[in-house]
């Protein structure tokens, strides 16, 4: 709800809107698009990391002990994309995990290609920073 309205306010500084009730719908709808998409990638990652695991024929507590390892980078990762500003984060997750290259980025946000780049090398500096002892 946040970044929905978020999002509305920022448009609402950008430009008139003809039909407030209708860009508020497809605001959100974006917003919750972007959102499942985020947490069904992080549930895919996770499911990868303990399937590739659990399919080792290795001694149960080394499994037990790289699934603690993995849900602990995965969550370092995650808190890392969270402290993302609000437009750095939509680059980074429209770019990482949607593939979408930075032209197609810059028009569905309404940005320069220059200033998705930007973004994403924002993104992934402080991803690098906040992973370093993991990665």
């Amino acid at each position: 709800m946040q970044e929905t309205y978020l999002r509305l306010i920022k448009a609402l500084n950008r430009t008139e809107i003809e039909h407030p009730p209708i860009f508020l719908f497809f605001v959100a709808r974006n917003v919750a698009n972007s959102l499942g998409k985020r947490r069904r990638f992080e549930a895919d990652l996770f499911r990868q990391v303990t399937d590739v695991h659990l399919a080792s024929g290795v001694d149960e507590t080394i499994r037990t002990e790289e699934q603690v390892v993995a849900r602990q980078q995965l969550r370092l990762v995650a808190a890392a994309i969270d402290e993302l500003p609000p437009r750095c984060r939509e680059v980074f997750l429209l770019s990482a995990f949607d593939g979408l290259a930075n032209g197609e980025i810059g028009a569905r946000l309404g940005i320069s290609r220059n200033m998705v780049e930007k973004h994403l090398m924002k993104a992934l500096l402080h991803t690098r920073r906040r992973c370093a002892d993991f990665f």
